[in-house]
């Protein structure tokens, strides 16, 4: 891969981070901070739960077959969903406690 390549896709990747970061800043009252922070840790947070949901794998077999792993099985989108909305209810406590 060239470096141009690099960096057109990260040009790309970040005008995209900052317009969902627009996006929830409009409807949540988030600062700028704020929205790029909740972006930040879906990405981060997505990547780091399909490798534990380790899907279609032997790795995802061997945590079902051993019960003292199953809570290494990862339902991803609920989980996702549940610690976003936790930041982003932090985030408005914030706003309404001042900070």
């Amino acid at each position: 891969m060239s470096f141009a390549a690099v960096r057109s896709f990260k040009l790309i990747a970040l005008a995209e981070v900052g317009a969902v970061g627009t996006a929830l800043r409009g409807i949540l009252n988030l600062t700028e901070a704020q929205g790029r922070n909740v972006v930040s840790t879906a990405v981060s947070m997505a990547g780091a739960l399909w490798q534990m949901a380790a899907p279609g794998t032997e790795l995802r077999r061997f945590y079902q077959d051993s019960p003292e792993l199953a809570h290494a099985l990862v339902d991803v989108a609920p989980q996702l969903s549940d610690i976003l909305a936790a930041l982003m209810r932090g985030y408005g406590m914030e706003r309404h406690e001042g900070k």
